[in-house]
C-alpha cells in the first residue's frame, strides 16, 4: 500500500524536461493518444498548444504514475445536433485519452486531482478537460464525486465506445452472425463486387509516397459530410505528421478500396499495444447506395484476422450501427470538464450546459420518432 508521505508530484511543462521521464512513459503507455512519440509530434505541430502539462508521481524517487496532458488555447464550442454555436476562447489543461498511466490507486488519483485543482486556483488555466473517460473507471467516479461546487463540473452526454475481439480467421467475421444477418451481409458484399468495375483492396504500411497518399485521401474526404462537420482527415501539416510517425513506428495501415485504380474508400488504422484503432475512415458518397463503407470494413476485419500483434479492433469514438454490429464489447464514455471559480468560467459552463440540455432534448425527440439514422443517411447522401 502506498504511503502518501513517500510520494512526490511534479508538474512538467518544459519540453527539455521530458527526456528524463520518457523511459517510464514508453514502458507504461497503453493508448495511442498518450504515447510519448505521438504526443510530441502533436506538440510540435499544433500552434494552439502552449506547453506539455505532465503530472509525474514518484515514490521515494522511483516513478510510479503519470498524467499526460497539454496546456492549450482552446475554442470551446457548444453544439446542438450537428450544428456548432458560438465558440469561446479558454486556456485548458487537456488530459489525453488513456492519459492516466502507471499505478492507479485512490492515493495517486487524489494527488492528480488536487494538483490539477491547484493549477486552476493559481490561474494557470480556465478549465481542466478529460477526454472521454470510461464511466466505470475509478478516475471518472472520483471526479464525479469530488468535493467541488456543482456548477464547476460538467459532464457531456454519454457516448458509446465499441470494440471487437480480433477474429482468429477471416471466416469468423461473418460466421458468428445469425443466418439472417449473414445472408443480408453476403448479399451486400456480392452487390458491391458486381457493381464496381475492377475493384481492388490495397494496404499501405510503408508510407513511401506520403504526398500521393494524402492526395488520394483528400479527394475522397473533400466530398463527405464529415468534412462539413470539421472532422476526419484533412490534407494539412498535422495529418502529415500523424501519418509520418505512424509509418515510422510501423503502427500504421492505410486500407484503400479502389475502382479502376481510383480510391473510393479508405480506413486509417493504428495497431498499438495489441489494439487496432480505426483512427479515421471515409467513402465517396457517390457510392453510398452500394454500402462500400461496410464492405470495406468487413474486408479489413478479415485482413486483421489472426494477426499476432492485434488482439482487439477499436472503432474509436462515437456511436454507429456498423460499430455495434461488428463488436464484442461496448461501454459508455463521457467528457468531464472542471472549471476555475471565476465569473468567466461560470458563464462558459452555463452556456455549454444550456446547449447540452437542448441537444439532449433534440436527440431524445429524434430517437423516439425513429429519425436519428435517417438524418445521418440524409446528410451523407446529400454531401451535407
Amino acid at each position: 500500500m502506498l504511503n502518501a508521505e513517500n510520494l512526490k508530484a511534479e508538474t512538467i511543462t518544459k519540453r527539455e524536461d521530458i527526456e528524463r521521464i520518457i523511459t517510464f512513459w514508453r514502458d507504461n503507455a497503453y493508448a495511442l493518444d498518450s504515447d510519448p512519440d505521438f504526443f510530441l509530434k502533436i506538440l510540435d505541430i499544433r500552434e494552439n498548444i502552449i506547453s506539455p502539462f505532465l503530472i509525474y508521481i514518484t515514490e521515494n524517487n522511483k516513478p510510479i504514475s503519470l498524467l499526460v496532458a497539454r496546456l492549450e488555447r482552446k475554442k470551446l464550442s457548444a453544439k446542438i445536433g450537428y450544428f456548432k454555436l458560438l465558440s469561446v476562447g479558454v486556456r485548458s489543461i487537456n488530459v489525453n485519452y488513456g492519459g492516466f498511466i502507471g499505478v492507479d490507486t485512490p492515493t495517486t488519483r487524489n494527488i492528480m486531482i488536487k494538483t490539477l485543482l491547484k493549477n486552476l486556483e493559481d490561474g494557470v488555466a480556465d478549465l481542466v478537460f478529460f477526454h472521454m473517460l470510461h464511466e466505470d473507471s475509478h478516475l471518472f467516479q472520483d471526479l464525479d464525486s469530488c468535493n467541488i461546487k456543482s456548477w464547476r463540473i460538467q459532464k457531456s452526454l454519454p457516448s458509446m465506445h465499441y470494440e471487437m475481439k480480433c477474429p482468429e480467421s477471416p471466416s469468423d467475421v461473418l460466421e458468428k452472425k445469425s443466418s439472417k444477418i449473414r445472408k443480408r451481409l453476403n448479399y451486400e458484399i456480392r452487390k458491391v463486387e458486381r457493381s464496381l468495375v475492377n475493384p481492388k483492396l490495397t494496404v499501405d504500411s510503408s508510407g513511401e509516397k506520403v504526398d500521393d497518399l494524402m492526395d488520394e485521401l483528400e479527394l475522397v474526404t473533400s466530398k463527405t459530410y464529415q468534412r462539413r462537420l470539421g472532422v476526419g482527415f484533412v490534407k494539412n501539416a498535422e495529418w502529415r505528421a500523424i501519418l509520418e510517425v505512424g509509418f515510422e513506428k510501423k503502427w500504421l495501415d492505410v486500407w484503400k478500396l479502389l475502382e479502376c485504380g481510383k480510391c473510393i474508400s479508405y480506413i486509417i488504422g493504428f495497431t498499438y499495444s495489441g489494439r487496432h484503432l480505426i483512427y479515421a475512415k471515409a467513402f465517396d458518397p457517390d457510392y453510398a447506395n452500394l454500402s462500400v463503407g461496410k464492405y470495406h470494413q468487413i474486408n479489413v476485419l478479415k485482413e486483421l484476422a489472426g494477426r499476432n500483434n492485434c488482439k482487439l479492433v477499436d472503432y474509436g469514438f462515437g456511436d454507429a450501427a456498423y460499430k455495434k454490429q461488428f463488436s464484442t464489447n461496448e461501454w459508455r464514455e463521457r467528457n468531464i470538464s472542471i472549471s476555475s471559480s471565476t465569473i468567466f468560467s461560470l458563464f462558459v459552463h452555463l452556456y455549454i450546459k444550456l446547449a447540452l440540455s437542448m441537444d439532449l432534448i433534440l436527440r431524445t425527440i429524434l430517437a423516439k420518432m425513429g429519425l436519428t439514422d435517417r438524418i445521418k443517411k440524409f446528410l451523407r447522401k446529400n454531401h451535407f
